[in-house]
């Protein structure tokens, strides 16, 4: 997407030259077999054609997933991988693996999509990017290309269509089998501050996990223990007890909890090792952080109440996710933290 911006604004840029003529450019091949990396993914076209399940086994195969396409970065990058083979290519999107709605097998939420005129067609259960680029359903039995996604244990995920208010971005985390981010010290800081400033542009702020306590305490939602902050001049406010972390500094400071907000999530892919040294850089825990950006930020809504979150048919039953009872138990504390903050904001 083009965006108009003011000619003084500092960005990237890219260059064009027109190639000498009397310069020969070998060419060059790319095995079949071989994964292009993006920020912590790695895809794979195979063009072997297959139908979606064979697909599928052929990614599994190669310790991959059929691939999710999160964002227009994704999907701009695997567009230009695919364009010159003009041909359809399967992606890990279904409805008859995931209970009849179109959903991600990674369990990636559904925000962003780039469906055809007329898609997606319910009575098509699996889901093929067309040569238009447009996601297309078709029938399963069809034989495409076919798109592997490997992720490594730290991912970084932008997604373009959400926004919440802090109570129930904790919410959407636990559906994900997450919890709002907990920054425990300076390198888990700066990881995090280096994926944020490509969104600053776009997105100011996000919501993370702490919070103050109906104590006083701030404290992070997962009960990771504070022994390390990042104020901003000035903070914390006592009178806002939701916390925001900012694109361009990655500092933070207080807001009211009703403000809507992009806002990252955090995920164990790994148990913790028992006695295993604290920290960012000497933990087992390979770490996802799942980045909801979104474009218009700011709303203010007042609300009377919370209402009680209801997790549905939401499964931690993934590769991604381990299921455990301390996830389990984690939405029983969230609900009885929503009322806390309800009170601290009435108070």
């Amino acid at each position: 997407m083009w965006k108009v911006e003011d000619c003084l604004a500092v960005l990237g840029f890219i260059c064009n030259r027109n190639v000498d003529s009397q310069i020969v450019v070998p060419a060059t091949t790319v095995s079949s077999n071989t994964f292009h990396k993006l920020g912590n993914d790695s895809y794979k076209l195979v063009t072997e054609k297959m139908n979606w399940d064979e697909a599928r086994r052929q990614c599994i195969a190669d310790d991959a997933e059929m691939a999710s396409i999160l964002n227009p970065i994704t999907q701009a990058f695997i567009t230009m991988h695919i364009h010159k083979y003009n041909e359809p290519v399967w992606i890990g999107l279904n409805n008859n693996l995931t209970e009849g709605r179109f959903r991600w097998l990674d369990k990636w939420p559904l925000g962003y999509t780039k469906w055809g005129e007329d898609e997606p067609k319910n009575n098509k259960a699996c889901v093929y990017v067309d040569i238009d680029t447009k996601w297309k359903t078709g029938d399963c039995s069809n034989n495409y290309y076919s798109l592997c996604k490997m992720s490594a244990g730290s991912l970084l995920r932008l997604q373009n269509s959400v926004v919440d208010n802090w109570a129930h971005a904790t919410v959407e985390c636990l559906r994900m089998g997450a919890s709002l981010v907990s920054i425990e010290d300076p390198l888990e800081a700066s990881f995090i501050q280096e994926n944020l400033e490509l969104l600053q542009d776009a997105t100011k702020s996000f919501w993370i996990g702490m919070h103050k306590s109906q104590d006083g305490d701030w404290m992070w939602v997962d009960n990771s223990v504070v022994d390390y902050t990042n104020w901003k001049k000035g903070m914390p406010k006592s009178e806002d007890p939701c916390v925001e972390i900012h694109s361009d500094s990655g500092l933070w400071s207080t807001n009211s909890c009703n403000l809507y907000k992009s806002y990252i999530c955090k995920v164990a892919k790994v148990p913790q090792v028992e006695n295993a040294p604290r920290g960012y850089a000497g933990t087992t825990v390979a770490v996802v952080l799942v980045i909801i950006a979104v474009v218009g930020l700011g709303a203010f809504l007042l609300r009377k109440q919370i209402p009680s979150p209801v997790l549905g048919e939401c499964t931690f039953e993934n590769t991604l996710y381990f299921n455990n009872l301390i996830r389990q138990s984690a939405a029983v504390d969230t609900m009885g933290l929503v009322a806390n903050i309800e009170q601290n904001e009435t108070a």
